[in-house]
């Protein structure tokens, strides 16, 4: 878990280390623990260490550190941990980054975003990536990464139930 003061952190990061696309220096990032979704992530790092350019992180860092890192990558990837998501996405989103992630029941939530959704990890591919259209707005936040957009989904399904 992250400690306190998270919310200051990370609009710190999002206001000084959230780099336009073409200044990004890594390609494809990686951090995460393999041992919270043995299976997927197994898989997907296995299929990163086949592309150039990749930053693989190993050891704990800060929030302040893994934040900037996302802010210097055009590709992050997410493989589901404990759940079918994980934080990573997101946050990766809020930095400008692309997170990689598998197919799963929450497709829907990225289909305006800049996300690349693949249903196995053989397919990540240096080639492929590279394929990826950034044309999007350097400023470009998701309406899904605001609470605005989770309250008014909120009242709109309430309102069908009652």
């Amino acid at each position: 878990r992250w400690m306190h003061g998270t919310l200051d952190k990370i609009a710190f990061a999002l206001k000084n280390h959230r780099k336009p696309w073409s200044q990004r220096t890594t390609f494809l990032y990686v951090n995460f623990a393999v041992d919270t979704n043995i299976d997927q992530r197994t898989k997907a790092l296995s299929q990163a260490l086949t592309i150039q350019n990749v930053q693989i992180m190993k050891e704990r860092i800060t929030l302040e550190s893994y934040l900037e890192q996302i802010g210097n990558s055009k590709f992050v990837l997410s493989p589901p941990g404990g759940g079918i998501d994980c934080h990573r996405t997101w946050e990766a989103l809020l930095m400008g980054a692309v997170p990689i992630v598998l197919t799963s029941g929450l497709d829907s939530l990225f289909t305006k975003t800049r996300s690349i959704i693949i249903d196995d990890w053989s397919k990540l591919s240096y080639n492929f990536l590279s394929s990826f259209n950034s044309s999007l707005d350097d400023d470009y936040v998701p309406d899904v990464l605001y609470a605005d957009y989770w309250r008014q989904t909120f009242f709109k399904h309430r309102k069908k139930v009652n």
